[in-house]
């Protein structure tokens, strides 16, 4: 259908041009989000507020006890405005989120706004250092390699020993 392939066409061409454009103001000013979206959007979803929620992101949750969670975004939802997570810091009640009808794992974004997240940064190196640290550790587990010797030296103060070996 001729109709149909020049619509494809104009679309396409209008796709490049904005991706275009959104890499020059990346360039220049920045973007509010990763640039790595222009090229896969369809690892973000966007609030209604216009807050930006991608695979990839780690956020740090307060509760009203003043502990923390903290969750790294593993898929995201278009259609259904959702998001699922993983927990690498889990003070985080999973009630505290609102889940999708259709999809047990799958969080709405404006209850996980809601809880007004702060957006962290760490490598995947720091994250499970953060996982380790936040669990209690057995001391066999300086034995088994479960944590390495360097770990063990640069964090020994940072690391809960559980009490009941």
């Amino acid at each position: 259908d001729k109709s149909y392939a020049d619509k494809k066409i104009a679309l396409e061409s209008k796709v490049k041009q904005v991706s275009g454009l959104l890499r020059g103001v990346a360039k220049k000013e920045g973007l509010p989000f990763d640039q790595s979206l222009i090229d896969k959007p369809e690892n973000a979803v966007v609030s209604l507020s216009g807050q930006v929620v991608a695979v990839g992101d780690c956020y740090e949750i307060k509760n009203q006890f003043e502990s923390s969670a903290i969750i790294k975004i593993t898929a995201v939802d278009i259609k259904e405005k959702g998001f699922k997570y993983e927990s690498i810091i889990s003070n985080l009640y999973r009630n505290q989120l609102k889940r999708k009808p259709n999809d047990w794992e799958l969080f709405d974004i404006n209850s996980l706004l809601d809880l007004k997240p702060i957006k962290v940064s760490y490598s995947e190196k720091g994250l499970s250092l953060k996982k380790l640290l936040a669990q209690d550790i057995k001391y066999s587990h300086l034995i088994d390699g479960t944590i390495d010797k360097g770990t063990f030296n640069e964090h020994y103060r940072e690391i809960n020993f559980d009490k009941y070996v």
